[in-house]
Formats: structure tokens, sequence, C-alpha cells
């Protein structure tokens, strides 16, 4: 397990000996989400990267540039932050220059939950199988608000062209919030098998109030896609978009 316990965006101090640390001459063990990601793929293997970052409250990190792609397994689980219960405490924002989170095909299996992802080009790319995108609130503020004054996220999540049965929600309480984006989710040429389920898409949290996206889900010449599979709870909310 990797720990990320700093908000801040340095890399990491040495990739060759397995430990998530922005600075070896300090004594205490210091990681950066952009240092426990290097981290991640640095080491073989699948990664668990969590949070513990001290502080009440919710704690935003602001990369400065795009952070780096990963390339294998790595579950980014948000949720343990000390105090989350069913609304992130990690918010992960950019610039609107930049994607925030890239999984690339290497990456099968990974997942990312308990983040709000806001202000950049694209919050999660996805070119890879399996990926699953859980109680996330993507293109809103950790308090369930639009986000920020950059114009709005221009995609949500992103699944490219040939991905594979990623899973963006599930059943219960997995779905996401994706609001405030241009495209809320896209799916792209090629891919298949991919579901979108449980989601609230262009509302508030409470699914009560309209958060627009000009476009809910937008699938581009994507076959055998589902959006709600039929099983009880996997329906999504998609309403209040332009």
């Amino acid at each position: 397990e990797i720990e990320v316990n700093i908000t801040t965006d340095q890399p990491d101090a040495d990739l060759e000996d397995d430990v998530c640390d922005v600075d070896a001459n300090e004594p205490d063990q210091q990681c950066s989400l952009r240092a426990a990601i290097e981290t991640a793929n640095a080491k073989a293997g699948p990664d668990e990267i969590s949070f513990n970052i001290p502080g009440a409250g919710a704690h935003t990190i602001s990369p400065a540039t795009e952070l780096p792609v990963m390339f294998e397994k790595v579950l980014l689980d948000a949720t343990t932050q000390p105090g989350y219960v069913d609304s992130p405490l990690i918010e992960l924002s950019g610039n609107g220059g930049f994607t925030g989170l890239t999984f690339d095909r290497g990456a099968f299996g990974s997942s990312v939950s308990g983040m709000a992802i806001n202000r950049f080009f694209v919050g999660i790319s996805i070119t890879s199988s399996s990926v699953k995108i859980e109680r996330n609130y993507i293109g809103l503020d950790p308090g369930g608000s639009p986000a920020g004054d950059v114009s709005v996220q221009q995609v949500g999540i992103a699944i490219r062209a040939g991905s594979a049965d990623n899973t963006v929600g599930g059943i219960g309480n997995l779905g996401n919030v994706i609001s405030n984006n241009t495209v809320g989710v896209e799916i792209g040429s090629g891919a298949t098998g991919n579901k979108i389920l449980g989601n609230k898409i262009g509302t508030n949290p409470a699914g009560t109030l309209a958060t627009a996206n000009e476009t809910g889900v937008l699938l581009t010449f994507a076959n055998e896609n589902e959006i709600g599979d039929g099983v009880a709870g996997s329906g999504n909310i998609i309403s209040g978009n332009a």
C-alpha cells in the first residue's frame, strides 16, 4: 500500500527504492499523489494508493502538469481518507489544460473511488479494460457544487477507442455524480462491453436539482455498451442536461 499524506505536487525522490517519499533527506516520509503514482508505476505488480492527509475537512490536490499515466494496475482509493462517509474529502483540481487521471492499456483492473475531480480538460481518461470508476464527483467540488473559475471540464470520463468492459458506477452506493462537464461520459469508437450504472448525470448529489452537463452521455460509433443493465439499482438518473 502507498499512502498519500501531503497535498503538494512534488515527484518521488528515488524511484529505485520502491518507497514513496518526495524528500529522502527529511526524517518523515512525505508522499504526494504524483509521487505515489510514480512509485506504483516503478514497482512490479498491482498497488493500492490510499490517503491519510492530516486535518479535518476536504483537501485539494492541484497538479501543475499532467500526472503520470498509470500503466499497471492501481487501486486509487480516496474513501480511505479519515472522516470519509458518503462524499469526497480528496479533491483533484486542474487548470483546464490537461487530463486528471489516465489509465493506459497496462492498467487492467484498476479503479478510482471517492474523489472529486474537476477543472481538467478530461477528468478521467481510460485506454484500458476492466477499470472501475466508483463513488466520485466528476465536475463538482467536494460539497457537490459546480467547481471553479475555469471553464467547465470538457469531458468528465472518457472511455477511449477500443477500451472494453469498464464500469462507471455500480449498484448500491457505488454510483458517481457526473455534472458540470461539457460531456459527462464519452464512449469512443469501437469501445465495447462498457457499463454505466447507478450514476447521477447532470444533477446535484441528491438527484433533485439540475447541475447540467451539455451532454450527459455520448456514444460515438460505440457498440454493445450498456447504460443501466436491467438489474435493480443499476439505472442512472440522467437529467438536467442541456
